[in-house]
């Protein structure tokens, strides 16, 4: 799993340097900041099930603004939607991963 975070981190941070171009970059730059660092916060088993939930909770909000008008799968694709709702899976795996650690620690 190590491995997959060390992976994850790094996308993150290429897709933050890489969305400094655009209009709304500010948002953009922090939401993959936000997820590489929880990502190298996943490398090293820690997890704050709190702001995993608030950060599960403002994704789906942000989900529901972004959610494309059209049904044409090119377009929905190549929407923001796609980029926000990326992020909540990753997220929502880190919340079970969370979980799961908590039941492995009070097992041992």
């Amino acid at each position: 799993m190590r491995l997959i975070n060390s992976i994850l981190t790094i996308l993150f941070i290429v897709l933050a340097a890489t969305h400094i171009q655009v209009v709304d970059a500010w948002k953009w730059i922090l939401l993959f900041g936000a997820m590489s660092v929880l990502s190298v916060m996943a490398i090293f088993e820690l997890f704050f099930k709190k702001a995993l939930i608030a950060m599960i909770v403002g994704l789906i909000v942000w989900c529901l603004f972004e959610f494309p008008q059209t049904a044409e799968i090119t377009q929905v694709l190549r929407s923001d939607f796609v980029k926000v709702f990326a992020s909540l899976v990753v997220v929502v795996i880190f919340l079970f991963r969370s979980f799961w650690y908590d039941s492995k620690t009070k097992t041992e």
